[in-house]
């Protein structure tokens, strides 16, 4: 039996490590027709896989015949990553106003220089946890400094705070961040902060994009500001997750200009800093509300809304490339015998 589809047909739609798409296509016979289960056919199927919503990605499609099968690839990873986390007892307690985890800072997630370099520019490093990677840290920020997605006065900030200043206790669990640090479910590391700055890794390209950086102070049910591109909060929400514009400005999710969004999340830390620890631990009770929401629809609602919209894409995909054919045309697919309602359901388990 000849395999439908093979990880050798996976390819990459451009070579990029920022890439959040893959191009499927059907096994190949030598026979130069395609293959499922023990039947040959002629088709030409061809659909993108894809975790962004973009103007780019709108473009690429346009190209050629290529389906548009969009879906939460991070949603999922995150559900199978932090699974363990429900049944630990929850942690309430914290020693510091802000965690902030970075690994790469390289070419377009940069931007993690820009912002690390303001917070200790302001005096609040003092007031979270830090991480940066630390291999070689300082020859390879001094690069980014040529890099045309820096401003000249933060390429300043960077030099004065990242350079001239040591790295070294820029710190919070391990000297060099690594891969599979995205995977940690560790509870007592995610919770040693109140807040969490996640530092997402698509933040000057217009997409909406989103990884299971997002989902660890959900699952560790803390508050968070969302360094991304603008509109990625708002595109958070429009999944049914609720924000802390009760508590915080989050006008930061419609600025286009780079260094003003990360300034004006900035602006919203040092108010936090200014406060007394009894005004957070207020604030913090009266957030219990929204937590306990994203937490218990993040392992509930959230999954059967991912996975319905993954099963429901994939077959508007096939609506699509059957569209103005004949049932008796060779290209036809016949997705008839597909019980959707039994793949969601299943899925969702």
């Amino acid at each position: 039996m000849v395999q439908f589809w093979d990880e050798t047909t996976f390819s990459r739609v451009r070579p990029s490590m920022h890439d959040t798409h893959f191009m499927l296509r059907s096994y190949r016979l030598n026979s130069g027709g395609y293959a499922r289960g023990d039947n040959s056919f002629n088709i030409n199927f061809e659909v993108l896989a894809n975790s962004e919503i973009s103007a780019e990605k709108n473009k690429l499609l346009a190209m050629d015949d290529t389906h548009d099968w969009y879906y939460f690839y991070h949603g999922f990873a995150a559900l199978d990553w932090f699974k363990i986390i429900p049944h630990h007892t929850p942690i309430t307690n914290y020693s510091k106003l802000f965690i902030c985890f970075n690994n790469l800072f390289t070419d377009k997630r940069n931007y993690r220089l820009n912002l690390i370099s303001r917070l200790r520019h302001q005096n609040l490093d003092q007031h979270g946890l830090i991480s940066l990677s630390q291999n070689d840290t300082t020859t390879q920020i001094k690069k980014e400094l040529s890099s045309e997605l820096l401003s000249k006065s933060t390429k300043k900030l960077i030099y004065d705070h990242l350079i001239k200043a040591p790295t070294n206790n820029l710190i919070i669990d391990v000297d060099s961040p690594h891969g599979t640090l995205s995977a940690c479910d560790d509870l007592k590391l995610f919770t040693q902060a109140l807040f969490h700055i996640v530092t997402e890794t698509i933040f000057y390209d217009d997409k909406l994009h989103l990884t299971e950086k997002i989902f660890k102070p959900i699952v560790a049910r803390r508050p968070f500001m969302l360094v991304g591109a603008p509109g990625n909060l708002q595109y958070l929400k429009s999944y049914g997750f609720k924000t802390f514009d009760r508590w915080i400005d989050e006008s930061y999710d419609n600025e286009t200009d780079p260094d003003i969004r990360i300034q004006m999340m900035v602006d919203q830390l040092h108010r936090l800093a200014n406060m007394s620890e009894c005004q957070l631990t207020e604030m913090y009770q009266e957030m219990q509300e929204v937590l306990n929401y994203n937490f218990y629809w993040f392992y509930a609602d959230f999954k059967k809304i991912i996975v319905s919209e993954l099963v429901d894409n994939f077959k508007k995909c096939l609506i699509s490339h059957n569209r103005g054919m004949d049932q008796s045309m060779p290209s036809y697919i016949n997705y008839r015998h597909m019980d959707f309602t039994d793949i969601k359901n299943r899925l969702s388990l």
